[in-house]
């Protein structure tokens, strides 16, 4: 662990100490969480080393049926600036889960790159304990270039042999729609995590195998501390 994750695990742990009386009260039922991986990989294409991250998102619901989140993340790695703004709605429809919605990126720091978008639709199930997954999404980069993509997951968790706890397991495959001009072939990541109390916050250790874009073949690894109040 360095420096930086460090100092990210005491902060967290100092608001989580800070809203736990008010939140035991009147939760608002929003998430707050911050990361840190070794590296930025972003559908198996390399965006830098010691990606630094923070996530707010609040989830509500519309009627009985619909349910909505909203939220921000805000990232840095090899000193460039991230913040992307998201929402989504889901609901249930013939056994079903379905999700909708739409990301925008914006690179606050970075001259001359416009903002990118993406719009996206899914749908998802579980079988025998497997969580199936998969999502079409729409993005467009600096508003010129279009990408078609499809992506999907399969995850589980099972009994760690040497602990009482339990170990999410993940795969996640994703291709591109568009023609040879595109600049996604195909990605595949594999991940491992693990969920551990920290007073009122939960820490989570991660490790991921991914091969993607450019020949980028690696395992990265990193931790997300997580709290709702």
């Amino acid at each position: 662990m360095n420096k930086l994750t460090s100092l990210l695990i005491a902060g967290a742990a100092a608001v989580a100490a800070g809203v736990s009386t008010a939140s035991a009260q009147e939760p608002i039922g929003a998430d707050l969480s911050f990361g840190y991986s070794t590296d930025y990989v972003f559908r198996g294409a390399d965006l830098g080393s010691d990606l630094i991250d923070i996530d707010l998102s609040y989830a509500g619901a519309l009627s009985e049926e619909i349910g909505y989140t909203v939220g921000a993340w805000f990232a840095t790695a090899d000193s460039a600036e991230e913040l992307d703004l998201y929402g989504s709605l889901d609901w249930e429809l013939l056994g079903l889960g379905w999700e909708a919605g739409a990301v925008l990126y914006r690179y606050p720091n970075t001259v001359g790159v416009d903002d990118d978008y993406e719009v996206f639709f899914g749908g998802s199930t579980t079988i025998e304990g497997i969580d199936l997954s998969a999502t079409f999404i729409n993005f467009h980069a600096a508003g010129e270039t279009e990408e078609n993509i499809v992506e999907l997951g399969a995850g589980t968790s099972v009994n760690c042999p040497i602990s009482d706890k339990q170990i999410d397991l993940s795969l996640t495959y994703g291709f591109s729609l568009t023609d040879e001009s595109s600049s996604i072939d195909e990605y595949t990541e594999i991940s491992a995590s693990t969920d551990l109390a920290l007073g009122t916050a939960i820490l989570t250790p991660y490790i991921s195998y991914i091969n993607g874009q450019a020949g980028f073949d690696q395992v990265i690894g990193g931790a997300y501390i997580g709290l709702t109040f």
